[in-house]
């Protein structure tokens, strides 16, 4: 098996290198002062709006982050194939081997029932059980329901992240002389910068604070926003940080492997 696992090794290896490829041409577009998130008032609305401008992001990134979520899924299927014995499996029940993924226990046996563990050795099924999802306290949002929804998503259509995704700093300053009548509103300043992904269009809303005055104002707000590259749908959640998530990915499957590598030897 060990010779077989040097195919997987390579596979990993080289969705790491792509992630670090992708981090750097990610942060070259974003940092190439064609991005910025500017504020402005609404006075007859009583609120200070931030906007976020900037050119739509290239195809490419899509692409190679398709490339990577299936570099990293299909990781998967080979170490399942790999550990699989198939000498006495028919051609059809190796055609059938792959590393299932399930919502429930009864989605589980069914896929072992109907052989994608076909040849397994009894540990390493219970320990890819072990990994599904539905042992997770959230399992829409673990990350190997998340890898393998966007590797069924990425065969279908392009992978689709946007620019314009902006994080909120904690702090939030005004700059210029405040009239005795205002007064800012801000429900909440977290102890940690929140996530505000909001923004897909050139010139859309981020993020909004209101405030109360009958003065014109000749002041303005400041907030360490930064701007990221996020998938549109990650599990139940939208415009989440790409990069992290393929980490985050790429830490599972190579974790996994090691695992798998050392119980084989």
């Amino acid at each position: 098996m060990e010779h077989l696992l040097d195919g997987c090794k390579a596979k990993v290896a080289r969705a790491k290198e792509l992630i670090e490829n992708l981090d750097r041409e990610i942060s070259t577009i974003l940092n190439n002062g064609k991005y910025q998130i500017v504020g402005g008032h609404e006075f007859e609305r009583r609120r200070y709006v931030f906007r976020l401008h900037g050119d739509p992001l290239p195809l490419r990134i899509s692409v190679l982050a398709g490339e990577i979520i299936h570099h990293l899924r299909s990781t998967l299927d080979y170490l399942v194939w790999a550990a699989a014995n198939k000498d006495s499996l028919s051609t059809e029940k190796i055609k059938r081997i792959t590393f299932p993924v399930c919502q429930s226990p009864d989605k589980f046996k069914k896929a072992v029932k109907d052989g994608a563990l076909s040849g397994i050795p009894i540990e390493f099924q219970n320990f890819i059980e072990s990994l599904q999802p539905y042992h997770s306290a959230d399992s829409k949002n673990s990350i190997i329901q998340i890898l393998h929804d966007l590797d069924i998503v990425d065969k279908h259509r392009l992978l689709v992240v946007v620019t314009h995704a902006a994080r909120m700093g904690r702090v939030i300053r005004t700059v210029g002389e405040l009239t005795s009548d205002v007064a800012i509103i801000v429900a909440h300043v977290p102890p940690d910068p929140v996530p505000f992904f909001r923004a897909i269009e050139d010139g859309v809303e981020v993020h909004w604070l209101a405030y109360e005055t009958t003065t014109p104002p000749s002041w303005s707000i400041e907030n360490d926003f930064s701007i990221h590259v996020a998938f549109q749908q990650i599990g139940t959640h939208e415009r989440v940080e790409a990069i992290p998530i393929l980490w985050q990915s790429y830490k599972l499957i190579d974790e996994i492997f090691s695992i798998l590598k050392v119980r084989s030897a």
